[in-house]
């Protein structure tokens, strides 16, 4: 007839039933612990500078982005008043060939920028 006992008591028979570990497996299950905190701590470390460089980056580029768009703003009207000086000087014809040149360049730095200039 088998013996029925108490969960703990039938817990304590399975912990003597398994080979308790030696101290080389202690020390290397330590080791492991150990290297298993280092990489979750690396890890977090790693999503943290991560999330700061691509704001900083980001927050670069829009600078970067927004001083183009105003260097084109500015190259556009600086043209257009030149053309308007030279339309009224003696010898247009030279110096509205450059303009129109200049003016083309822009336009096309426009599309580039993705964005219309205001």
């Amino acid at each position: 007839m088998p013996q029925y006992g108490t969960a703990s008591q039938n817990q304590l028979g399975k912990q003597q039933d398994e080979p308790a570990l030696t101290g080389l497996e202690r020390e290397l299950l330590g080791y492991v612990e150990r290297l298993t905190q280092a990489c979750e701590t690396s890890a977090a470390q790693c999503n943290a500078l991560e999330q700061r460089s691509t704001a900083m980056i980001e927050t670069r580029q829009k600078a970067l982005e927004d001083g183009v768009r105003s260097l084109i703003a500015s190259q556009t009207s600086l043209v257009a008043a030149l053309i308007d000086f030279v339309e009224a000087s003696h010898e247009p014809a030279t110096v509205r060939r450059h303009l129109a040149a200049s003016r083309q360049a822009l336009t096309s730095a426009e599309h580039l920028n993705g964005r219309p200039v205001e």
